[in-house]
């Protein structure tokens, strides 16, 4: 799915196609709308919401940024883009899939910092992936530039980076979640790329057919901190950039493809390799940040397959 602006406010439930059985899509988009906190309604019955596609982005012009989320509740929907002054027109795009039969688990924290903030998560329940219901991060000392926002799970813990340049300020995040058995997963990877101007897309083949959903992601500038124009995670795109699209900046996202019917029988979990997954890490988050000559260079993410 290539993210773009809608200029509607939609609510969709349907089959997805060609699975001849139910899997169900909710999504809702609004364009140009006052403010940049709002809650809509969002029915999820009694599955669970799993993201697909977030899209946040102010009409015009760029700004600092308080507070950036997406977060379910079960009937409505909290989505979040704005400063401290919260009086900026914006817009929005939100997916999610919505899946029977998994958990629904929460994480909150407070940190002095955003760099590497880290929280445990609920045990992990074996044979299971970690998947994004929605979140939200916020300063808690007023609005500020941004420089990354990041969220993963490692080896049950769940790290999140949210700051300008210096990683200083006070935040907080909520980030909702599930843990998805893999006999309900059809396959699972990840990439990440870099650009001169705001916006990457996975490579061409990277992603399957079927309904996908977000594991995780990454996006943040590489020169400098600056305002945020617009700021979109998918599973095939990832955009931050300002007014003047001219910043350097690097996206990554994990994602997984889930079975069209959650009680019939896939075929083996695929892991980008013709193997039986072992357990996945992720490198790179035990390294400290890097300054050299001014450059922050935040850790390399990647995901290997522990032996």
């Amino acid at each position: 799915m290539k993210l773009k602006t809608l200029n509607c406010v939609m609510a969709l439930i349907g089959l997805y196609p060609g699975t001849g059985s139910a899997q169900q899509l909710i999504t809702v988009d609004d364009y140009p709308v006052h403010h940049g906190f709002h809650v809509r309604d969002y029915p999820t019955g009694t599955g669970t919401p799993l993201l697909s596609w977030f899209d946040l982005w102010y009409v015009f012009p760029d700004h600092h940024i308080q507070q950036i989320g997406v977060l379910p509740t079960g009937n409505d929907i909290e989505i979040s883009f704005r400063d401290d002054d919260n009086d900026d027109m914006t817009g929005y795009s939100v997916g999610h899939y919505i899946y029977p039969n998994v958990p629904w688990e929460s994480a909150s924290e407070i940190c002095s910092s955003g760099l590497s903030c880290v929280t445990q998560l609920s045990p992990k329940p074996d044979d299971s992936e970690f998947v994004l219901i929605g979140f939200e991060a916020e300063y808690l000392d007023g609005d500020h530039h941004l420089r990354q926002l990041s969220i993963f799970e490692s080896e049950g813990k769940l790290v999140v980076w949210f700051g300008d340049q210096y990683f200083d300020d006070d935040m907080a995040f909520r980030v909702d979640y599930s843990w998805v058995p893999r006999k309900n997963i059809v396959s699972m990877g990840h990439w990440g790329d870099g650009s001169s101007n705001g916006r990457i897309y996975a490579p061409s083949g990277e992603l399957p057919n079927g309904p996908i959903v977000i594991q995780g992601f990454a996006a943040n500038y590489l020169d400098d901190d600056h305002h945020v124009g617009r700021l979109a995670v998918s599973p095939d795109e990832v955009d931050l950039y300002d007014d003047d699209h001219d910043d350097a900046m690097r996206g990554q996202v994990k994602w997984l493809e889930l079975a069209p019917d959650e009680s019939g029988k896939p075929p083996p979990i695929d892991v980008k390799g013709d193997f039986e997954p072992p357990p996945l890490e992720m490198d790179g988050w035990s390294e400290p940040p890097r300054y050299l000559d001014g450059y922050f260079e935040s850790p390399q993410f990647s995901f290997v397959a522990k032996p």
